[in-house]
């Protein structure tokens, strides 16, 4: 996505771009067993039962936490036990009257900043972040390696990753409505794991490497 903006604004040639996304710790962000996940899932809280969903990030309005709102109040006419979580720093007073007008105060919890955010992406069915605009999304790559299915925007550089039916258009309801549907009817009928495309290849060490070749071909 960066690459193709490139190309549009500055006059560069496109052999000269060269893309290499951004890296994970494999160490930190890692899919659970499902007995290990449940327990966890547990520990913090989350209903069983519940259809849990995350959105993680700060700066609400960019990474598009008004949306995130009206999609669980669709997704709650649908299926009444869903519940979102919110990590990140916002505007919480704000979102919260936001939450009541739209009635789904009681199907939201606020995080605050999380220091160790892995454990809510290997218990979270789903990870929400219909984002106006990120170059590539640390939050997604993170969430996908431990195996949370995404719902994002073809303005997250991360998208590139992902499937055409896991990317929503914040200005365009039907289709919307139409992929938000099909993708709460694929993570309700399979283990998140098997939504979550593999991102193996863009762990920290890959990535750090791929700069490393980089440099070696200029020296030479």
């Amino acid at each position: 996505m960066v690459k193709a903006e490139m190309l549009e604004h500055y006059r560069i040639s496109c052999e000269k771009i060269h893309v290499i996304h951004n890296g994970y710790d494999p160490s930190v962000y890692y899919p659970l067993l499902t007995e290990a996940r449940l327990k966890l899932r547990s520990k913090l809280g989350m209903d069983n039962n519940d259809l849990n969903l995350l959105f993680s990030g700060s700066g609400w309005e960019r990474k598009g936490l008004l949306f995130t709102l009206k999609l669980v109040s669709s997704v709650k006419i649908r299926k009444n036990k869903v519940m979102l979580w919110i990590a990140g720093i916002g505007n919480e007073a704000r979102f919260r009257k936001i939450s009541e007008k739209l009635a789904v105060s009681t199907n939201v919890k606020f995080l605050g900043s999380i220091n160790k955010i892995a454990k809510y992406y290997q218990t979270a069915d789903a990870l929400i972040l219909p984002t106006k605009y990120d170059p590539f999304s640390n939050s997604c790559l993170e969430a996908m390696a431990c195996g949370c299915p995404i719902l994002t925007t073809p303005q997250n550089g991360a998208s590139e990753l992902l499937d055409k039916d896991k990317l929503i258009d914040p200005n365009d309801d039907m289709i919307n409505n139409h992929q938000i549907n099909r993708f709460i009817d694929l993570i309700c009928g399979k283990s998140p794991q098997k939504v979550c495309p593999d991102v193996n290849q863009y762990d920290l060490a890959s990535e750090i490497n791929n700069y490393l070749i980089l440099l070696k071909q200029h020296d030479d």
